[in-house]
């Protein structure tokens, strides 16, 4: 799925995140060119925590958190739990107030991603992480 140039905003619920991935996709875009946000008082969040997931791939995206609180799970703007196969690639996690990226029993590809004003995991932790603000 290619997600034309543009400012979305996304509602979030108080009991759920805002996008469920519960299958294969593909959710591409040009890097810096789209930007995610919440329409309502919780943060914008991408998950995979429902039920284990294979092929996801995350390109180009820009999730902005605008410093709101989670509404449930793991507090990152893409969340990922039992996930094979999972590649995040080209995005941009801004204004979070916790994690830009949450992982927990997952393989894949991380790579290329830039991460500005997250509140979690300072950059001495990680090195190879290029974090910003």
């Amino acid at each position: 799925m290619f997600i034309d140039e543009g400012n979305y905003t996304v509602p979030v619920p108080s009991n759920a995140p805002g996008i469920n991935i519960w299958a294969p996709i593909k959710i591409s875009a040009t890097p810096g060119r789209v930007k995610l946000t919440s329409s309502t008082s919780f943060a914008i969040s991408i998950s995979t925590e429902n039920s284990p997931v294979e092929d996801v791939t995350i390109y180009g995206l820009t999730l902005d958190g605008e410093n709101k609180p989670f509404s449930v799970g793991r507090p990152g703007l893409i969340r990922s739990r039992t996930a094979n196969r999972l590649n995040i690639s080209n995005c941009f996690f801004i204004n979070s107030s916790m994690s830009g990226i949450d992982l927990e029993y997952v393989a894949g590809n991380i790579s290329n991603n830039e991460f500005y004003y997250t509140r979690f995991t300072p950059k001495s932790e990680n090195p190879y992480v290029k974090r910003h603000g």
